[in-house]
């Protein structure tokens, strides 16, 4: 498989590229995704190479009995299952079931699917311009619900296996964020929301100000989360091919000059890419949320 997918639009030219609209938030979320190159790793090798290249069986089947008769002959097969515990060498279906005494397999596409925090259960031609029909993003980033008011902070001292931000606003062990910007937060859905709300909100806002002080975060305008994207695609088709940062420059950021030692253009293009590998890698998961 070329580094370069051939479906990329030219990125010198906005007019080639179909953006979507600005609140089409699973849109966005899939042309972040599918430009992953994790993604369309995975792909190539379990859907063009791999156990799963069946399904392309099923979608260009001539009728819905052959549809089904190819996905039933083929769903359940061992190579395309994910087994925990592993299987052996060499090992059948049969043996490790009998060996493991319960069926502790998980479809290959599922395995894939929570990989890149969806719910649809199988992934989607990267090659695709448009989502498809019940292809869902269901990301763990997602609120959460329990049963009593919490705020669970990233690297904050444990004391006794609890954390008193403020009266009434704690976290216990096992809630615990991976990095500075996230935060779990819960509610007592018996005690009056709005007020516990209110005293989230402040917390929250307290925290954001001071890691965005730190240098920690860089949060986004809601008013003006989209307005980088279509430049964040472009930027990353031409970092796909290799193009140097001073010619991202002059097609995307003509006013920001590199002459005579300014790198300003240079500059502009190396701290959108940032953003704009961050919003392929993970934070095309915080964008949809199709089911719970």
């Amino acid at each position: 498989m070329s580094d370069i997918p051939d479906w990329l639009p030219d990125w010198r030219v906005e007019t080639s590229y179909d953006f979507p609209g600005p609140e089409d938030w699973g849109a966005w979320a899939w042309e972040f995704l599918r430009r992953n190159p994790e993604y369309q790793k995975a792909w190539q090798e379990n859907y063009v190479d791999g156990p799963l290249n069946w399904q392309q069986d099923v979608n260009e089947a001539s009728s819905e009995e052959d549809r089904l008769r190819i996905y039933f002959e083929n769903c359940d097969r061992f190579d395309c299952q994910i087994c925990d515990p592993p299987a052996l060498p060499r090992e059948t279906k049969a043996k490790y079931l009998s060996r493991v005494g319960a069926n502790t397999m998980t479809p290959l596409g599922v395995h894939l699917a929570r990989r890149f925090g969806l719910s649809s259960g199988y992934l989607q031609n990267p090659a695709d311009p448009k989502r498809a029909v019940g292809f869902s993003f269901k990301s763990s980033e997602g609120p959460r619900s329990s049963d009593w008011t919490s705020v669970s902070v990233y690297g904050e001292e444990l004391k006794d296996g609890i954390i008193h931000l403020e009266e009434g606003i704690y976290f216990a062990a096992g809630m615990w964020p991976e990095s500075p910007e996230q935060i779990v937060v819960k509610f007592n859905l018996e005690w009056p929301l709005e007020m516990q709300w209110r005293r989230i909100i402040l917390s929250l806002e307290e925290r954001a100000n001071r890691l965005e002080k730190e240098g920690l975060i860089s949060p986004m305008s809601p008013r003006n989360i989209t307005l980088n994207y279509p430049s964040h695609l472009r930027l990353l088709d031409a970092d796909a091919r290799g193009v140097a940062y001073s010619k991202m420059a002059d097609v995307l950021f003509p006013k920001k000059s590199n002459e005579f030692g300014d790198e300003q253009g240079n500059k502009t293009v190396r701290n959108r890419l940032v953003a704009a590998k961050k919003m392929r890698a993970e934070g095309y998961k915080y964008l949809c949320f199709d089911s719970w």
